[in-house]
Parts: structure tokens; C-alpha cells; sequence
């Protein structure tokens, strides 16, 4: 067993009823607390990533414009 969890237990060993409520209490607020911050950088990466494809990447802009530029595609490599 780890040392820190050795260390806590005999601490713990040693609190009356009323101070190991308080003491789990406190523990499962750290454990929502780091919980809610996995979440929020799960959640800020998967922004990120959402945004790497969201932004303009010179795209076209209506069907007009990829007929076009498929044509003039196809003149150039008719060219050559």
C-alpha cells in the first residue's frame, strides 16, 4: 500500500464519528472538485479540436464557385 494512503488512514484511525463525516465530507469535495476540472479540459480540448474545423479554410463559397474552379482545373490540365 502507498505511504500517503498508510499516512491517512492512521489519521483517520484516530478522528471520533463526528470528525470522519467531516472528513469525507471534505474528501468527496475534492473529488467533485477534480472531477468538474477533468471536465473543463475535456471540454476546453474538445473546443479546440471543434475549432481547428470551424474556422474558414478558404472554402468555396457557393456551387458556383466549385464549378468554376473545377473547370478551370480541367482547362489547365487539358493544357499541359
Amino acid at each position: 500500500m502507498d505511504a500517503t494512503v498508510q499516512t491517512i488512514q492512521g489519521m483517520l484511525n484516530t478522528l471520533n464519528a463526528d470528525n470522519l463525516k467531516t472528513a469525507m465530507r471534505f474528501i468527496q469535495f475534492l473529488q467533485s472538485t477534480q472531477n468538474e476540472t477533468n471536465i473543463d479540459n475535456h471540454t476546453a480540448k474538445f473546443n479546440q479540436l471543434q475549432a481547428m474545423f470551424a474556422d474558414d479554410k478558404g472554402g468555396y463559397g457557393s456551387e458556383e464557385d466549385v464549378i468554376q474552379d473545377l473547370a478551370q482545373f480541367r482547362r489547365e490540365r487539358l493544357a499541359k
